[in-house]
């Protein structure tokens, strides 16, 4: 309920497209108020977690740092939500196909939705078992010295997650592929990389470790010019 009052704004939008669609079509062809209204909500609250996640992701890598949260959830969350259900409002009263063949569109997009939002509770688990749940973060940069200063401080941090364990600092400097230039375009090439590894403690999932990793990376002020990134481990570390 609380996640609902968040799209509060949608109802300006959906209101203002069903009275419309009410005054230019006929009694027997409008789209039922009742379809309409579930059909706003489950499409108001699976956009509105899409935005929330995807906006406080891209926050924890600005300035607003562990607060990246509020910029979902008060921000990017609506925002989609305002977006979504302004397109499925008209989709449902204006589109010109048939009204039978946008409904089970609408479920298909909602459970697509719904499943992008929850695929680290379904599939989460499954990531975390394959080879004994032995992920990686790696941190990479052309600048090998400050490289060799901050991966000790991120593992340090690290160890002290309850939601991980067995965490350890891949005692090699490797080169790996990375994304070394975004301007005009991103190129590919390789960089020295640090790898810390870990194993995730249920019921706490791979989203749940992203989020957290990305506020520490604030915390520390690793430079953004770090390129990261998360992966499997094929061995523990040496």
């Amino acid at each position: 309920m609380v996640s609902l009052a968040f799209c509060a704004p949608c109802v300006i939008p959906a209101s203002i497209i069903y009275i419309r669609h009410r005054s230019r079509t006929p009694e027997g062809q409008r789209f039922p108020l009742w379809l309409y209204v579930i059909a706003l909500l489950v499409c108001a609250w699976l956009a509105l977690w899409v935005g929330f996640e995807q906006g406080s992701w891209f926050a924890f890598e600005k300035p607003a740092g562990s607060f990246g949260w509020l910029f979902g959830a008060f921000l990017a969350g609506p925002l989609t939500a305002l977006f979504a259900v302004s397109l499925a409002a008209w989709s449902m009263t204006f589109s010109p196909r048939e009204m039978k063949r946008i409904v089970p569109v609408a479920l298909v997009l909602g459970l697509a939705g719904g499943a992008y939002h929850f695929r680290y509770e379904f599939f989460g688990q499954w990531l975390i078992k394959d080879l004994d749940g032995l992920l990686m973060y790696q941190l990479q940069s052309a600048d090998v010295d400050a490289l060799q200063r901050y991966a000790p401080m991120t593992e340090a941090q690290l160890r002290d997650l309850p939601i991980l364990k067995d965490v350890c600092l891949d005692s090699e400097l490797t080169s790996d592929q990375a994304i070394i230039a975004r301007d005009p375009r991103p190129k590919v090439g390789m960089l020295p990389t640090r790898s810390i590894k870990f194993r995730v403690v249920p019921p706490s999932t791979l989203d749940d470790v992203i989020k957290v990793i990305a506020a520490k990376r604030v915390q520390l002020g690793i430079p953004k010019t770090f390129e990261s990134g998360f992966g499997k481990a094929q061995s523990y570390c040496h």
